[in-house]
């Protein structure tokens, strides 16, 4: 099974944007891991932040071409970063893909069976990597290991 190497700066841009939306707007948010494939390991080293909008169990991508725009300027800087999966807050139910976040999983694989879903709780502090797989015709989420790196 692969590792989830989630560099530090990464993480605290996921808490404080998690964080803040909390304190502030009581919602979830969403956004996109960018970082690399390796053999053994998926490195995240940033996120994108999307326009979204949503309340406190919901949360939707308004549009991707932030996405787009910001992995065709990290490319021309010679990094050769991509999306990796996508992160949310589960803000105070702790880290796990409700239903719905299963089907967005599915999704996600499905354009890249190594992407990524990382939830993140910022009233509990509590991050968490998962895939899903399928098991007699439903589907079913897998934890994968994290290590928090610089």
């Amino acid at each position: 099974m692969e590792t989830v190497i989630l560099r530090k700066d990464a993480l605290k841009k996921i808490r404080q944007f998690s964080k803040t939306k909390y304190e502030n707007e009581e919602k979830e948010v969403i956004g996109f891991l960018i970082g690399f494939f390796r053999e053994e390991e998926i490195e995240i080293t940033d996120i994108i932040i999307p326009e979204q909008t949503g309340d406190r169990t919901y949360v939707e991508v308004e549009e991707e071409v932030s996405l787009v725009n910001a992995l065709i300027k990290s490319n021309k800087k010679g990094t050769n970063e991509v999306c990796v999966g996508y992160f949310h807050s589960h803000p105070g139910y702790r880290a796990f893909l409700s239903a719905i976040d299963i089907e967005t999983q599915v999704y996600w694989q499905k354009v890249n069976p190594r992407n990524i879903a990382l939830v993140y709780d910022p009233i509990h502090s509590e991050v968490k990597a998962f895939r899903v797989e399928e098991v007699e015709d439903a589907f079913r989420e897998i934890t994968v290991s994290i290590k928090i790196e610089n």
